[in-house]
C-alpha cells in the first residue's frame, strides 16, 4: 500500500509541476512557447492530469493484495448521515 501511495504522490507531483513550467515557458512568462500551444497545454493539462491520475490510481488499487484489507473494520455510517427521503 505504501508503494501505491508513493507512486500516486510522484504522479501528482510531476503533473502539478508542469502547470507553472508551461506558464513560465509560455506566452505569459518567457514566451518560448507560442500562444496557441500554450493555450492547448493549459487546457489539456487538467484533463490529462485528472483522468490520468484516476486511471493510474485505479490500476494501483486493483493490484493491492487482499491482505491489505483483511484487518480493516467494516465501514459504518457516521451519526446523522442516514439516508432520508424528502417530505413532499
Amino acid at each position: 500500500m505504501q508503494q501505491a501511495y508513493r507512486g500516486s504522490a510522484r504522479f501528482l507531483t510531476v503533473q502539478w509541476v508542469l502547470y507553472p513550467l508551461v506558464w513560465a515557458l509560455g506566452t505569459p512568462g518567457a514566451g518560448y512557447i507560442d500562444p496557441f500551444l500554450t493555450t492547448v497545454l493549459l487546457i489539456g493539462l487538467p484533463i490529462i492530469s485528472k483522468a490520468g491520475f484516476g486511471f493510474y490510481n485505479l490500476s494501483k488499487l486493483r493490484n493491492l493484495s487482499p491482505e491489505v484489507y483483511e484487518d480493516q473494520p467494516e465501514p459504518s455510517k457516521p451519526p446523522g448521515m442516514a439516508f432520508t427521503t424528502p417530505n413532499r
